[in-house]
């Protein structure tokens, strides 16, 4: 029996054979990894093509007074690229029936030393789809390096905790940085 870790094909890979970014929302998502080894929590999530987020406050640094010197924190929409899976239905479901999804998990993984490691892991609790957009048909691509059909999703989140996992060059573990912003409860922490 082989460990190495193998990707489901679901489409050209160029340089790598294991995807960068992944996604678990709510346990609705596969697993394209397939292998024994695999990380617990990368069992049930997807590759994903691409991930933004953004966080911004206005800062007033000339203010003569701290009171001024900031606005509010303001989170932007989150947006994932992913190819059209079944789950794609359950986000429409989501979307259309205004149902918060427990549970969204970004996952960067890469391979340090050999093994495979998450890297970065961004959770969300309590997202409301916002937006939904598919890209499909024939890129006229004749390498087939681009994608044909994927789907964009937007949400909104209550709660994000950012954990950024350290490891050493032979892949072992040197802790891990954590944030975590809780719009509903007014929170903001960090911890090492």
């Amino acid at each position: 029996m082989s460990n190495d870790i193998k990707v489901r094909e679901l489409r050209p890979l160029k340089g790598t054979a294991l995807p960068n970014l992944m996604v678990d929302i709510n346990g609705q998502t596969k697993s394209t990894l397939t292998n024994a080894n695999i990380a617990a929590p990368l069992k049930t999530a997807e590759e994903i093509l691409s991930f933004n987020e953004g966080l911004t406050r206005n800062v007033n640094a000339a203010s003569a007074n701290s009171l001024y010197a900031s606005g509010e924190l303001e989170a932007a929409h989150v947006i994932l690229e992913m190819m059209r899976t079944d789950v794609i239905t359950y986000l429409e479901q989501m979307m259309a029936g205004g149902t918060s999804i427990a549970k969204i998990t970004v996952y960067r993984i890469e391979i340090i030393g050999g093994k495979m490691v998450i890297t970065d892991q961004y959770l969300y609790e309590n997202c409301f789809v916002t937006s939904m957009d598919s890209k499909m048909g024939n890129t006229g691509d004749t390498n087939q390096t681009s994608f044909k059909d994927s789907a964009f999703f937007g949400f909104r989140y209550l709660k994000r905790t950012h954990t950024i996992n350290i490891y050493d060059e032979t892949g072992a573990s040197q802790g891990s940085k954590v944030s975590t912003i809780d719009f509903q409860a007014g929170e903001l922490g960090g911890a090492s």
